[in-house]
């Protein structure tokens, strides 16, 4: 006699014990994109602004500067103070250009002078790691090179615009 052993059902029980599991990787996956784009863009939105602000030439009035206004732009440590202001507070200062994990670096290089040199040019350059928020891919990245998040940099440059009431 010959039995025949049935199937059918071997397909649907192997996907319902598997797609939870794929479910909360894609979830998780899609969760920490998402935190790292947002990172990413308020990042780069403070770099913006941080640039805006030390491109500006107006500074603080004292016995040496009575006009408020200087021809480099704001000292490098009014824009530290400006980025320490303005970041999320979740996030935390370092000193120097090595970030750690949920670290942000404030690189300020040498002004530099146009060509032509009527003009100076501000750059700023903010790192910060982005840390993984999800069990599954905090346990992935410390088997790659992004243990302590994913490195996210951003660099913008603003020109310190001149004195048009001065004499050249």
């Amino acid at each position: 006699m010959n039995k025949r052993v049935r199937k059918n059902g071997q397909a649907m029980v192997e996907l319902c014990l598997v797609l939870p599991l794929l479910l909360l990787v894609f979830l998780g996956g899609i969760v920490d994109f998402g935190y790292v784009f947002y990172n990413y863009i308020t990042l780069q939105q403070l770099c913006n602004d941080t640039a805006m602000f030390a491109a500006s030439p107006y500074v603080p009035v004292t016995p040496d500067n009575a006009s408020g206004t200087s021809d480099v732009g704001q000292t490098d440590q009014a824009i530290k103070d400006f980025v320490m202001s303005h970041k999320p507070p979740s996030w935390e200062m370092t000193e120097g250009s090595s970030t750690t994990h949920n670290k942000l670096a404030v690189i300020l290089p040498p002004l530099y002078k146009t060509n032509d040199g009527l003009a100076y040019i501000r750059r700023v350059t903010l790192q910060y790691r982005s840390p993984f928020i999800t069990p599954f891919w905090q346990t992935i990245a410390k088997a790659t090179a992004w243990k302590e998040g994913v490195p996210l940099s951003s660099s913008v440059a603003f020109q310190i615009p001149r004195n048009i009431w001065g004499s050249y």
